[in-house]
């Protein structure tokens, strides 16, 4: 669950660096232009990603970040947050996806700042698009986030829910699971994964299934805004030392019969 949250919580969006300042979106536009439409316009959402802007009983609006295909991009530099840093092709033939309702862009590497992201598609052009550039949407609340229920669409053991709307505060940095159909999602569960200049609060409604993951996020903010060392068992390339070998191909071998 942690890994998923990490990695899911690194996408974003960004604007052409260099040159006059953009006007507002000019960067996603600009972005856009490099990249192709996808047949039908996409599916239904089931995640969205980005900062609190508002948020009431009944629904929180969010500047939204793209989507990614993370199958292809992995960390520069394996012992960072993940946050602030840069992804490179897993495979150098293949590109990263980058992509948005109804588009996306083949790109070669992203890089990430407290701005915005830096990205180089594959015809090698940067494009930055400011944090502030990213559109805002706002999504309802499903009666299960409401009452803290489960719901089908949380993706952890019990479908368990994390963060409720009142826990929310304006800059949140959060995760959305998605429900509904394409253009009219619902909110059916939310994680507050950064609390810029505070702390990511533990679940209230099931605090042991996300103690871990809550505490690596606030271990990486802490990293992030004040430099703390990152501890042993939160650093993403420790983890990787320590995962146990895969199983051989060959065949167990065959002991011997018992003598009589």
């Amino acid at each position: 669950m942690d890994r998923r949250l990490t990695a899911i919580a690194l996408v974003v969006g960004v604007a052409l660096a260099g040159g006059a300042s953009a006007p507002a979106r000019d960067g996603l536009a600009r972005l856009r232009a490099f990249g192709r439409p996808v047949q039908g316009g996409g599916g239904p959402r089931i995640l969205a990603f980005g900062p609190v802007t508002a948020v009431d009983d009944r629904s929180v609006t969010i500047r939204s970040w793209f989507e990614m295909g993370f199958e292809n991009a992995k960390e520069e530099d394996e012992s960072g947050t993940g946050r602030f840093g840069r992804r490179v092709r897993r495979n150098p033939i293949k590109p990263i996806i980058l992509s948005w309702p109804g588009w996306e862009v083949d790109c070669d590497s992203i890089r990430y700042t407290p701005e915005g992201m830096v990205v180089t598609v594959v015809t090698q052009q940067e494009v930055l698009v400011r944090n502030a550039d990213r559109p805002a949407r706002r999504f309802p609340a499903t009666p299960e986030l409401f009452r803290g229920a489960p719901h089908v669409a949380l993706p952890n053991p019990g479908r368990r829910q994390c963060h409720l709307l009142h826990e929310l505060r304006v800059g949140d940095e959060v995760q959305l699971f998605l429900a509904g159909p394409a253009g009219r999602e619902e909110c059916a569960g939310v994680t507050i994964w950064r609390r810029p200049g505070g702390r990511v609060p533990h679940s209230t409604v099931a605090p042991e299934s996300f103690r871990e993951a809550i505490d690596g996020f606030n271990a990486y903010q802490a990293h992030e805004e004040n430099g703390t060392p990152i501890p042993e068992p939160f650093r993403r390339d420790l983890q990787r030392l320590r995962r146990p070998p895969f199983p051989g191909d060959e065949a167990p071998a065959v002991p011997p019969p018992k003598r009589p």
